[in-house]
């Protein structure tokens, strides 16, 4: 797969197929990223005064944006992630499908027995940095970013830059339910910059969502306070004899793209 290209004030998105330059982003300076992130700060002290219900209702709101955005033809969700990141336009849906899967609307009941109170109390934490990996960026943005959000948080996304126009769709949608612009943000970020904004007195937790590598060095800056989140998980495959060699194909290569998959097959298991 081909790599984006950098200067030390912007990106460029190299397109797979053709290898020709898709888009470029410019990059903040330091003294822009941290004005940036103060506007975030403010901003999510009136965010989080919103009633809990009404930034529920807003999150569902955007699920219905989304699905509109993802079935409209201008733009054509699938035709720029496949331009972006390579995956055949075929694979596409599966993840725009599952990114509108609605989210679980279970409450985390609070329990007691004799002598004991216990309760949940969730309480913002702040401005929180969500790093989003290039490989399924809707699927695994989600959860960060809506949580954050709805829990009266604001985030700052920054994109892989083989994938930014994701970020600015899903921020895109998200203002159109009614989130603030102020509350959700689209940072585009060399890696000098994504550890300076790490290293941000005013953000609060950081979301990493990629290579265990990349994800460790954010962990290292962060340990010694504030919060972490850091996904980077390995699957089995088991195979039955039973099994349908057609769907086991698809599924066992689903995400491919130009030779490269998502999931790593470490051990597979049949009988």
């Amino acid at each position: 797969m081909s790599q984006p290209t950098f200067s030390t004030t912007s990106q460029i998105t190299i397109t797979p197929h053709n290898q020709q330059p898709l888009l470029t982003r410019d990059y903040p300076t330091e003294a822009e990223l941290d004005a940036t992130i103060a506007e975030a700060f403010e901003a999510q002290k009136a965010w989080a005064k919103v009633p809990l219900e009404e930034r529920i209702r807003i999150g569902w709101k955007f699920i219905d944006e989304f699905k509109s955005l993802a079935q409209s033809t201008e733009p054509d969700l699938a035709l720029e992630l496949t331009l972006q990141m390579g995956r055949p336009i075929s694979q596409i849906k599966a993840e725009l499908d599952g990114f509108l899967d609605p989210l679980a609307d279970v409450p985390l009941t609070d329990t007691d027995k004799p002598g004991f109170r216990r309760f949940i109390k969730r309480i913002p934490l702040g401005v929180g940095l969500v790093i989003a990996p290039w490989n399924y960026p809707y699927l695994t943005s989600i959860n960060a970013v809506l949580s954050a959000l709805i829990s009266g948080n604001v985030v700052l996304l920054k994109p892989s830059p083989q994938t930014p126009l994701t970020a600015e769709r899903f921020a895109s949608a998200l203002v159109s339910a009614g989130v603030p612009p102020g509350v959700v943000r689209v940072v585009h970020l060399s890696p000098e910059l994504t550890r300076y904004a790490v290293e941000n007195q005013n953000v609060r937790f950081t979301s990493s969502t990629g290579s265990a590598g990349e994800g460790k060095k954010v962990e290292r800056q962060r340990s010694t306070r504030r919060e972490t989140t850091r996904t980077d998980p390995q699957f089995g495959n088991g195979i039955q004899a039973s099994s349908e060699v057609t769907f086991l194909r698809n599924a066992g290569t689903s995400g491919k793209n130009f030779k490269r998959v998502c999931q790593r097959v470490y051990n597979m298991v049949g009988n």
